[in-house]
């Protein structure tokens, strides 16, 4: 058995009896640290509060109930509400029973409600959306931007429901304009990879094409119908890109992918890093035009 290396007592080290050096020591404390504080809890001043905020921060608080033997994590109202209809489902409270059907009843009579005023307001929203277009183009103006735009509220007046199929605010449309320029731009970087032997096709059916190409018409049937292409557009598109000669070709790939940069910078909140490799790529850019 080891012997203690510093000697104290002479007394073996082992079990029960760890070696001096290792020993605490008196009058010294094992944690001198102490114990670590706990987190304190924000506390909030309730008489800062309304009424109604209160009651919706607890109606809305996560409480965790056992559903099926297993734990669930749900707000206070929607466990309140579970119970409830649990309750009326097992039938012992006729008269809880009775509440849960009327409540029921009354909400799809709101939704009803609610769906009919959303008919009628976007009904009256398209028709003045395109008696304001008709004007504009009486009078030889520019097209007003309108949000949403007329062509984008569908309406169908045998089930009463109307829709917006389509951007409502100017963020959303300046996220589904970007998505409209990228997808010209993979019709580009189509040709350019076709002048440049670098084409990769995908296909099936025996109907083949350049990837890029492929992507473009996928990402324009995401779009909303109203910045889709038309047949006769996409052909137009495509003859003039054939036509043009591979310099152009080149330094309009090298223009989208700067503008593209640019509208990723705008849309999207950037980290440091990504920040860093957005420079350096901007800087790639402005290299290979000079």
């Amino acid at each position: 058995m080891a012997k203690d290396p510093r000697g104290g007592d002479g007394a073996p080290a082992g079990y029960g009896r760890p070696p001096v050096a290792t020993r605490f020591q008196k009058g010294r404390s094992g944690n001198p640290k102490g114990r670590p504080r706990k987190a304190r809890k924000e506390l909030i001043d309730a008489s800062s509060l309304s009424a109604t905020l209160s009651g919706e921060r607890e109606f809305y608080r996560t409480v965790d109930i056992r559903e099926g033997g297993k734990p669930v994590s749900m707000p206070i109202v929607n466990a309140i509400w579970r119970k409830r209809l649990h309750d009326a489902l097992t039938g012992k409270n006729r008269l809880l029973q009775r509440e849960v059907l009327q409540e029921a009843e009354a909400l799809e009579q709101r939704k009803l409600e609610a769906d009919v005023r959303r008919f009628f307001d976007l009904t009256a929203q398209k028709t003045q959306g395109e008696a304001r277009l008709r004007d504009a183009a009486a009078r030889g103006l520019p097209e007003p931007e309108l949000l949403p735009h007329p062509d984008d509220i569908h309406i169908d007046d045998l089930r009463t429901e109307a829709q917006i199929v389509g951007p409502t605010t100017p963020a959303e449309l300046g996220k589904i304009l970007h998505m409209a320029n990228m997808r010209d731009e993979m019709l580009l970087r189509s040709e350019h990879a076709e002048r440049h032997g670098t084409a990769q096709h995908m296909g099936a059916d025996g109907q083949r094409g350049c990837t890029w190409q492929v992507l473009a018409h996928y990402v324009d049937r995401m779009l909303p119908k109203r910045f889709r292409w038309t047949e006769q557009r996409c052909r137009s598109l495509m003859l003039e890109l054939h036509g043009l000669p591979t310099r152009e070709i080149d330094l309009r790939m090298k223009a989208a992918l700067a503008a593209n940069l640019i509208a990723w910078k705008q849309m999207l909140p950037l980290t440091a890093d990504q920040e860093w490799a957005v420079a350096m790529m901007e800087r790639a850019v402005r290299g290979r035009r000079g």
